[in-house]
């Protein structure tokens, strides 16, 4: 629903761990409409991140952002090495190129250490 396929679509799907200073800080599940991104999962996530990726091969017309605190998952406290009570953010973000959705991501990073921001263009002075 969130990427505005039929019920019978196939979807792309990736979880990956970002690391910095070979420490663990974020989780990224990742949804992508094979449509629009079909080569998406021969890309090598070692060499650049999905978002990297599809903002080199694709226009983005439109985002949408949540942002939320809250608890890690299980698989999120094994994969970030983490206590169950640790605080988390987590951005969850659908793309837009022209009418349809290309991503929709949930990137979820340990709270104590990571901060979320961004810059935005507007189209000729309008904010939509």
């Amino acid at each position: 629903q969130s990427l505005q396929l039929t019920v019978c679509s196939n979807i792309f799907h990736v979880v990956l761990v970002h690391l910095e200073n070979n420490c663990p800080i974020q989780v990224e599940d990742r949804y992508v409409n094979p449509n629009a991104a079909p080569e998406f999962l021969s890309v090598d996530f070692t060499t650049t991140t999905p978002s990297a990726y599809l903002l080199a091969h694709l226009p983005v017309s439109e985002v949408e952002h949540k942002i939320t605190s809250r608890q890690p998952t299980p698989l999120e406290c094994s994969l970030l090495e983490l206590p169950a009570n640790t605080p988390m953010l987590e951005l969850n973000r659908r793309s837009w190129s022209g009418r349809h959705v290309v991503t929709n991501v949930k990137l979820a990073a340990v709270g104590t250490v990571f901060s979320l921001g961004g810059r935005f263009k507007t189209n000729n002075g309008v904010w939509h």
